[in-house]
């Protein structure tokens, strides 16, 4: 197939090898390549052409080795299908093929926020925090219903009232109250500034002689007639009604000789001082002052 002029050129091509391109031929087959390419020229990735009918050449070139099997036809590498064959990745096998495309790593974290995301508080979930929390602003939280929630100072000083119950670690001897001028919280007096406060010495005999004589009572001492006051029966005396009418029946029952023009005595009338004081005395009543 090929002329003496081709043969020659094959023959400068194989003794030339400071141009290694020039061994391309056309060769007319695989064996007429491999049979005039020595080893010791060959290389992976040198093309030759081999005429595959008379008028087509095809490249053809050692792929993977330099032996006569690595001389293989140099397929379209660009096809889908050579493409895909060589294990790239491809549009089809994308799902989010816009994503990634528009990948942006400023958009990311990188492995190392990633760690430090995974080991920080989230905001949404249930954790368990181990150690000390310093906060540098206090934080805002909710209303709590349940025993162990935390509460804010308003909703502790809105609803915290404080029955007796709830007072703990009170000091033996000591009364929660304020000698403090001014409202303030409460402080733990002593029996000394209880009894300050409430007026009252130590050790206090409330029935002594002069605790009960200074309130007021009236003492044995201060009675002229003891006895009769003790011993007093108001059976053995008239009241001041039975006391007028029996003078009533007195007046009546006695017949008294008097000068003609005398005044007589018609009435009986027992009044108070502050009562006789206050009226005009009638000459013909006797008064007798209760």
């Amino acid at each position: 197939m090929a002329d003496n002029n081709e043969i020659l050129k094959r023959i400068r091509i194989l003794t030339d090898a400071s141009n290694l391109d020039e061994r391309y031929g056309v060769w007319d087959s695989i064996a007429d390549a491999n049979a005039n390419i020595p080893i010791g020229v060959r290389k992976p990735g040198l093309t030759l052409g081999i005429y595959s009918d008379i008028n087509t050449v095809e490249e053809y070139w050692y792929n993977e080795g330099i032996s006569d099997s690595d001389l293989v036809l140099k397929a379209d590498l660009t096809t889908t299908e050579s493409v895909t064959d060589s294990g790239a990745l491809m549009d089809s096998e994308i799902t989010n093929l816009q994503e990634v495309k528009d990948f942006d790593s400023s958009d990311y974290a990188t492995k190392e926020q990633g760690e430090l995301a995974d080991s920080s508080v989230q905001n949404v979930g249930d954790e368990t925090i181990g150690g000390v929390k310093t906060f540098s602003s206090s934080p805002i939280i909710p209303a709590p219903t349940t025993d162990l929630q935390a509460a804010t100072k308003k909703y502790v000083d809105d609803n915290g009232a404080i029955s007796v119950d709830s007072v703990a670690n009170v000091a033996t001897d000591t009364i929660l109250g304020r000698i403090s001028a001014g409202s303030g919280e409460s402080e733990e007096l002593t029996p000394t500034q209880v009894r300050g406060l409430i007026n009252v010495e130590a050790n206090a005999d409330i029935t002594d002689t002069e605790n009960v004589r200074s309130s007021g009572a009236l003492m044995d001492d201060e009675v002229a007639n003891l006895g009769q006051v003790k011993a007093f029966d108001s059976s053995d005396y008239a009241n001041a009604v039975e006391t007028t009418n029996a003078l009533n029946d007195r007046v009546k029952s006695v017949t008294v000789s008097e000068p003609n023009g005398s005044d007589k005595v018609v009435n009986i009338v027992s009044l108070t001082q502050a009562e006789y004081d206050a009226g005009t005395p009638v000459a013909d009543t006797f008064y007798i002052i209760t």
